[in-house]
């Protein structure tokens, strides 16, 4: 059995993925690409879409705040969704 919690880092009809390969190039083409630099390019990239969420000044709790009633977060064929008492998000991924 297999489980994964991002999408197939090598799949990129699914616009993060592709997005993230684009990044990737673009710092060293001859980087490898996987499953853990994956998750670290979604990591930061919910957060930078939670800090586009907050108006002004960014606290911790209105970080907590953007995550839990901010809605689900779309990072393009990823979607993480947070709620008052989730802080691990169920997580739907797809290709468009």
């Amino acid at each position: 059995m297999v489980t994964q919690v991002v999408p197939f880092p090598q799949d990129a009809t699914v616009p993060v993925v592709a997005r993230y390969h684009a990044a990737i190039n673009a710092s060293d083409p001859t980087a490898p690409t996987g499953f853990v630099s994956l998750e670290g390019y979604l990591a930061g990239r919910a957060i930078i879409a939670a800090l586009g969420k907050i108006a002004g000044q960014p606290t911790r709790q209105t970080f907590v705040d953007a995550i839990q009633k901010g809605g689900p977060i779309d990072l393009g064929g990823f979607n993480l969704v947070y709620g008052d008492n989730n802080n691990a998000a169920q997580i739907k991924c797809f290709s468009q």
